[in-house]
């Protein structure tokens, strides 16, 4: 009986930790892993987008043929805008002890350049200043150049 018991007590125990064990995964998932894969897939995309709609930034404020600028130039800045939006957001839901690399003044200067950028598209005065915002936005978020 004494070892029916021991037999009982040991797959209850073990039962018991598999599940806390468990359970405190999650909540380290939940809590910093989760945040932290999402802060970096937004400052992925910012810099994906940012490469994407270079031509815009660098060029911005030209009409076509007909006076009229280019459909993807309002495309273009309300996704910057979006994407300066999504930084903040997905900083703000970081643990502070995964926020010491990046510091919030970088976050907030990155988010201002976006929307700095996002206004300038529509103007051929800014060609100069958006380059410049983007350069200074990958430099903020530690973004490295694979394409040289």
């Amino acid at each position: 009986m004494e070892d029916l018991l021991q037999i009982f007590l040991t797959a209850t125990l073990t039962i018991i930790g598999g599940v806390l064990i468990y359970v405190l995964g999650e909540i380290i998932k939940i809590i910093f892993i989760d945040p932290w894969q999402k802060f970096n897939k937004v400052i992925a995309k910012i810099d994906n987008e940012l490469k994407y709609y270079a031509y815009i930034i660098a060029n911005p404020g030209i009409k076509n043929h007909e006076g009229e600028l280019d459909p993807n130039y309002l495309k273009c800045s309300k996704r910057i805008r979006k994407f300066s939006c999504d930084l903040e957001t997905s900083y703000k839901q970081l643990p502070e002890i995964l926020k010491s690399k990046y510091p919030v003044s970088k976050i907030v200067d990155s988010a201002q350049l976006l929307i700095g950028i996002s206004n300038g598209i529509f103007h051929r005065e800014t060609a100069i200043l958006n380059s410049d915002s983007m350069k200074k936005i990958r430099e903020n978020l530690n973004i490295i150049s694979i394409t040289g």
